[in-house]
């Protein structure tokens, strides 16, 4: 009987070692999935996966795109741009940063090949926590020499319009803030025949504004010129801040001077 209940006992220190080891290396684990998936994304070269989102992007946009130049990923910590009052123990987690460079969108295929939109550097960061709820938030979106040539040749073709899919995603996109920098902004309407470009400057002491644009090129046969200041980000968001914009605009009409509206 004495014997029975010492085989028992060791019996059951095999499993519980058994069991303890096996708790150690889930939580191992558990620990390591997070630790290498950081490594990964602070030592992988980037520019090898440019084929592959040029590729997806593209499918998805139904256009080419196409990043030329290099492409990185940095961690960020939002705390750093936050007012200490408002920041919260997760914004002192890192955040990927994707910073793109050279890339260029095509236009549809119905439309001549040339970009309807480029930059000389885009950049954003990823909120790693709404993508548990299947959101892809990004708190700030920012173009750096950005250009945008808007071209519609008849009623039915433009290359600003973006098909919408049937199949409702499962995703959900969540942008707060768009931020410019010099760019150019070209427009081609043979509807209204008109043929305008903006030139946007970033203003270095400008208040308020943070970018100044001119405008120059004709509408409906008729010179058109005239300039501006407006807000140097754009909140998608707050649509009870009134965005800062000042206006300033000049027609001449076809053999008549100008005159300032």
């Amino acid at each position: 009987m004495v014997e029975t209940d010492k085989q028992a006992a060791q019996g059951r220190r095999p499993a519980r070692r058994t069991s303890s080891k096996i708790l150690l290396s889930i939580l191992g684990i558990l620990i390591a999935i997070p630790v290498i998936a950081i490594v990964f994304i602070l030592t992988f070269d980037w520019n090898r996966a440019r084929p592959w989102i040029n590729a997806k992007v593209s499918e998805a946009i139904e256009r080419p795109f196409e990043i030329r130049g290099n492409l990185d990923v940095e961690w960020v910590r939002p705390a750093k741009t936050m007012a200490p009052s408002e920041r919260t123990w997760r914004d002192h987690i890192p955040w990927p940063h994707l910073i793109a460079n050279d890339t260029h969108v095509g236009n549809p295929a119905d439309l001549p090949a040339q970009d309807s939109g480029s930059a000389r550097r885009f950049s954003f960061s990823v909120n790693p926590f709404a993508l548990l709820s299947k959101t892809i938030n990004i708190p700030l979106l920012r173009f750096d020499g950005p250009r945008v040539d808007l071209l519609r040749l008849d009623e039915q073709r433009n290359n600003w319009t973006f098909r919408r899919k049937e199949e409702k995603s499962k995703w959900t996109l969540d942008l707060d803030r768009v931020v410019l920098t010099d760019g150019i902004v070209h427009i081609k309407d043979a509807v209204t025949k008109a043929d305008v470009t903006a030139k946007v400057r970033t203003l270095e002491n400008g208040g308020r504004y943070g970018v100044g644009w001119t405008l120059d090129g004709t509408y409906n046969g008729a010179k058109v010129s005239g300039g501006g200041k407006a807000g140097a980000v754009l909140s998608l968001k707050q649509q009870s801040t009134p965005y800062p914009v000042q206006p300033r605009c000049a027609r001449a009409r076809r053999g008549s001077r100008s005159r300032a509206r």
